[in-house]
């Protein structure tokens, strides 16, 4: 039960993001119509089904990412050892004091 909650809330933020994303996207690419114009061969710049269709691969893809599986909670052994390595290595060697 708990899980399903957390998910819901997952989902319901990241697809409100989208959302908002998707609309800014349309009113962009509305407004540079005349622009495009000049660039698309047998497609009206207002091309309705192109916008809707852009507009519902955007959100699948944005639904398909709130709900991918997240990182483990424990990072695994190779993990650590390869952060421990970036640690030591970043200190300089040929300041000497």
């Amino acid at each position: 039960m708990a899980s399903q909650a957390g998910l819901y809330l997952i989902v319901h933020h990241g697809m409100r993001l989208a959302l908002v994303g998707i609309g800014a996207g349309l009113l962009a690419a509305t407004s540079l119509t005349r622009l495009m114009a000049s660039l698309l061969y047998d497609v009206k710049p207002t091309d309705a089904a192109t916008f809707a269709a852009v507009a519902f691969g955007m959100a699948l893809a944005a639904l398909a990412a709130c709900c991918a599986p997240r990182a483990p909670r424990r990072p695994c052994v190779p993990c650590r050892q390869v952060t421990r390595r970036v640690k030591v290595s970043t200190r300089s060697s040929h300041h000497r004091e």
